[in-house]
């Protein structure tokens, strides 16, 4: 589902330090439609050999030259080299609105520059190069938080998984016999995530449409385990902000008499970090 390759040698993304052996070998990592494949946040280099038969390993050479923006190095380290993320693009302005301007180009997320330690500087080629792709894949329509009996469970945070979290703030009868309720649910920001793998730098630049299912839903079911839905009310609303950080949606929810929720069910988009093993023979070096 996701296939590995070095990029030729002619390839313009390379970077060498001449004498020493510290290559930075950029890679096309494509992953198959419908992973929903975020982003490569490390590569582990496990096996190294170069074409005279010297090990090798993981290099320590910095990827990009560029000043580290506010969004670089985000990867964490799992026993190798890192891959840092791509720097942001420096934000410009349309002289005559102010609205922010998108950049001209942006980077190819598909191509990873990965340091090597190549045990003899002047080696052409890898006869074996092995390693590991730490990838990040989001996973949509996921339950991220369940909260039983939710009448008697105001007040009380409710944390769940990918930094959700759900209160019920207030609950009052109606006059006609329903209950309403007060929910507070909040998630980090869509601009958060795309502003970490370097696609609107500053957070100024809004990210693309989500595909159906990618979003956050409350979901409220009664005892028998059956979805409810707020019949239309005057009092049913949804209030959003965003600190730049954190998005809250603020829901006022009516229901009748008689179908009150026995529970409430957030559901949304989670990460995950996967491993994909690749190995490679006779693999040229710039």
């Amino acid at each position: 589902a996701v296939r590995v390759t070095p990029l030729p040698r002619g390839f313009g993304g390379h970077r060498v330090q001449l004498g020493t052996g510290e290559v930075a070998l950029a890679f096309d990592v494509a992953p198959a439609p419908g992973l929903n494949w975020q982003d490569v946040v490390a590569v582990k280099i496990t096996k190294l050999i170069d074409e005279h038969g010297r090990v090798g390993g993981g290099g320590a050479m910095r990827v990009y030259e560029t000043a580290p923006s506010e969004f670089e190095d985000f990867g964490v380290v799992i026993g190798g080299p890192v891959v840092a993320f791509r720097p942001g693009v420096g934000m410009r302005f349309d002289p005559r609105t102010g609205a922010p301007l998108y950049p001209d180009t942006a980077p190819n997320p598909r191509v990873i520059a990965v340091p090597l330690k190549v045990a003899t500087p002047n080696a052409r080629a890898l006869k074996r190069l092995e390693g590991k792709i730490f990838g990040e894949l989001t996973l949509t329509n996921q339950t991220l938080v369940t909260l039983l009996d939710p009448a008697k469970r105001s007040g009380a945070p409710v944390q769940g998984a990918g930094q959700t979290r759900l209160t019920v703030q207030t609950v009052t009868p109606t006059r006609d016999g329903g209950t309403q309720y007060q929910v507070r649910l909040e998630y980090p920001s869509p601009w958060v995530q795309s502003a970490r793998r370097g696609l609107n730098p500053g957070g100024l630049f809004p990210e693309p449409p989500r595909p159906p299912g990618q979003g956050h839903s409350l979901l409220a079911y009664d005892a028998a385990g059956k979805q409810l839905f707020a019949p239309p009310h005057p009092h049913n609303f949804t209030d959003t902000s965003e600190d730049g950080l954190t998005l809250v949606n603020h829901l006022t929810l009516v229901y009748r008499k008689g179908a009150e929720p026995a529970q409430f069910v957030v559901t949304g988009p989670r990460s995950v970090i996967v491993e994909v093993p690749f190995a490679l023979d006779n693999v040229q070096l710039p």
